[in-house]
């Protein structure tokens, strides 16, 4: 009991000490979610906190090791921000997620006599680099799996000249944690081989499709 105790005062010192508000905390017996219905029985703490800029965190917290095992944070939209570090792996979504709405002016114009919705869902475009997949850098973010967000998302993006990409939006959503984590891993993609027309270099646009399954 003693030793718990001695973890949780260890917890909110780490809180108090980053300047954040606790909004709640829950123990556990395992990371199964087996919640501990005392003290002595907790050896994981899950915690929700809010700081000064409205970023609301959630911390996973082992009481034997006295360390973070995973943390999340989110804007007040529920939309994924800063650094998440999970057990086995870590990402970065420090940039913003935004949604394809067929504004024209994100669209190149090159083709009066183009058909608009055949160049908006191109998706012949092939990667410089031909031993690259995008399964290579695919990880599936331990949060949603454990809140089961699954399914299929679609990002849309320019393929610039030179074969770097920009201007990504999802185009088909299916939750704002694996949206903005499919963004991500379509940023992360190696050069691809721009478009031609009469004989330069265009930009074109792509369609990538990651399937979320549990």
């Amino acid at each position: 009991m003693k030793k718990s105790l001695i973890s949780l005062i260890n917890l909110f010192v780490f809180l108090n000490s980053n300047a954040q508000d606790t909004l709640s905390v829950e123990l556990f017996k395992n990371l199964n979610n087996d919640k501990a219905k005392n003290v002595k029985q907790a050896k994981i703490a899950i915690y929700y906190t809010k700081n000064e800029n409205l970023i609301f965190s959630r911390y996973v917290y082992s009481l034997e090791n006295k360390s973070v095992i995973s943390s999340q944070h989110f804007t007040k939209d529920s939309e994924p921000i800063g650094d998440w570090v999970c057990p086995e792996s870590s990402f970065n979504y420090d940039f913003e997620l935004k949604y394809f709405d067929k504004n024209v002016d994100t669209i190149p114009k090159y083709f009066d006599n183009k058909n608009i919705n055949d160049f908006l869902l191109h998706t012949s475009a092939e990667l410089s680099d031909k031993s690259f997949t995008f399964s290579d850098i695919f990880t599936f973010p331990c949060y949603a799996k454990e809140m089961e967000i699954f399914g299929t998302v679609k990002v849309w993006f320019i393929i610039n000249e030179d074969g770097t990409t920009s201007n990504h939006r999802v185009l088909k959503s299916v939750d704002r944690l694996i949206d903005k984590d499919a963004v991500r891993i379509a940023m992360k993609s190696p050069k691809f081989i721009p478009a031609k027309y009469n004989g330069e270099f265009i930009k074109s646009t792509y369609v990538l499709t990651l399937n979320y399954e549990l």
